[in-house]
């Protein structure tokens, strides 16, 4: 599946601060990740900070997502700048 990431993708993210991940919707989808398997990644690599993207708009409203979302998680919006 080309949303799948094995032990050599995740060995490459150990350590990472910043991780933007892809989620496309809240429901699986054969093409991208979605909402619970984006949380289980984020959850395996532990970033500092994780950003949610590649949305699309039957996903959540912005600010109900961002409430739902475990801390260190947020969406991406856009024109969002993101300091490294």
């Amino acid at each position: 599946m080309p949303w799948a990431l094995d032990d050599a993708a995740f060995a490459a993210l150990e350590g990472v601060d910043t991780w933007i991940v892809d989620c496309l919707t809240e429901m699986p989808n054969p093409a991208h990740a979605h909402l619970e398997r984006s949380l289980e990644w984020i959850d395996r690599v532990r970033p500092r900070r994780a950003i949610l993207t590649h949305m699309n708009h039957r996903l959540f409203e912005y600010h109900d997502l961002a409430r739902r979302l475990p801390r260190g998680v947020e969406p991406a919006y856009d024109g969002m700048v993101i300091e490294v």
